[in-house]
C-alpha cells in the first residue's frame, strides 16, 4: 500500500469523490480514500453539505455532477501544484549554486581584483629612499 503524506482537505475530498464514483458505502469510501472512520465522518459531512456527494440509498453514497466538476478542477490543481513544486526546487538549487559560487575562493584573486579584471593589486608600495 502506498504511504500518503500530509494530505490537505482538497486532497482528501478528491480521494473520497474518486472512491464514490459508483454508489458506495462508507466502508468502501473509507478504504478507497485511506481514511480513519473519524476523518471519514468529518469529510463526508462536509462533502454532503457542499453537495459534492449525495446519499443514493439508505447506506450508499455517490458523486454528484458538482463532485465530478470538483474532480476535474482538482486534476488541474494537481498539475499546477506539481509545476510549482518543481519550480521551487529549481529555484532553491539555483540559489544554492549562487551562494556556493560566492563562497568559493578564486585562485590568487581577491574579489575586488576579480571584478576589476586585474590579478595584481594596483597600489604598489614605492621603494624607500
Amino acid at each position: 500500500m502506498r504511504q500518503v503524506k500530509n494530505r490537505n482537505s482538497l486532497d482528501i475530498l478528491a480521494a473520497m469523490l474518486s472512491a464514490s464514483e459508483t454508489a458506495s458505502g462508507k466502508t468502501h469510501i473509507m478504504f478507497g480514500a485511506n481514511l480513519s472512520y473519524r476523518l471519514l465522518e468529518r469529510y463526508l459531512a462536509e462533502a454532503l453539505r457542499a453537495r459534492l456527494i449525495a446519499q443514493t440509498g439508505q447506506r450508499s453514497y455517490g458523486i454528484t455532477g458538482k463532485g465530478k466538476a470538483y474532480l476535474r478542477k482538482y486534476m488541474t490543481y494537481v498539475v499546477y501544484r506539481r509545476a510549482l513544486n518543481n519550480a521551487e526546487q529549481n529555484f532553491q538549487r539555483a540559489q544554492s549554486t549562487l551562494r556556493k559560487m560566492c563562497l568559493e575562493k578564486t585562485e590568487g584573486l581577491s574579489l575586488t581584483s576579480a571584478v576589476s579584471g586585474n590579478s595584481k593589486s594596483r597600489s604598489r608600495k614605492q621603494p624607500r629612499e
